[in-house]
């Protein structure tokens, strides 16, 4: 009888630790540790599950290619474009990392900005956003992050790869990848019309 009592044991235990493996190689679960992490104002534990180069070349990429869709451009220009973007990509890639770690640590605060060519002492009140040239994305904010729950995103799996979006907003997507370590990152952003 104890011998029964031992074997259904290892097997209870046998089964949850598979089971806990599994969970902790899905898309939800770095997710999960994502939104911990930002909870947790932890950016460096945040960034292993958020690949900014792989984010702002993408990006990148699509300002190319809807450049180059375009027939009233004429070839010196798009090379131009194509050369100045290329050459701005490290600078683009470390504003971002750089504004994404602020922004967790401070969790979408404000934090007062001194301006010394201001002669009247006022200070700038700036939330952390993302900023390249024209293109800003100014009402990043991490606060929301608690409002946001695994039920609310919608996860499809395609093996190496899944797309996560928000169920109430299917215009904004993401692509997430997984990597060596076994977690998922966020690799793409889709923005959809």
């Amino acid at each position: 009888m104890k011998l029964k009592i031992y074997i259904t044991a290892l097997v209870v235990v046998v089964f949850l630790a598979l089971g806990f493996f599994y969970v902790r190689s899905t898309p939800q679960y770095s997710l999960y540790m994502l939104k911990r992490a930002i909870e947790e104002r932890n950016p460096d534990e945040a960034l292993k599950y958020i690949n900014i180069d792989s984010i702002v070349e993408s990006i990148a990429r699509s300002l190319l290619n809807k450049n180059e869709k375009d027939p009233g451009q004429d070839t010196n220009k798009r090379t131009a474009l194509k050369g100045v973007l290329i050459g701005a990509l490290p600078e683009i890639k470390e504003s971002i990392r750089s504004s994404l770690h602020k922004a967790i640590l401070s969790r979408g605060k404000s934090i007062a900005k001194s301006n010394p060519d201001n002669a009247t002492g006022i200070t700038d009140q700036r939330a952390h956003g993302f900023s390249i040239g024209e293109i800003a994305i100014g009402n990043f904010d991490v606060r929301r992050i608690e409002k946001i729950s695994l039920w609310d995103l919608t996860v499809k799996n395609n093996g190496g790869t899944a797309i996560v979006s928000v169920k109430n907003n299917p215009g904004i997507k993401a692509k997430m990848a997984r990597i060596d370590t076994g977690h998922w990152q966020i690799t793409e952003v889709l923005l959809l019309p």
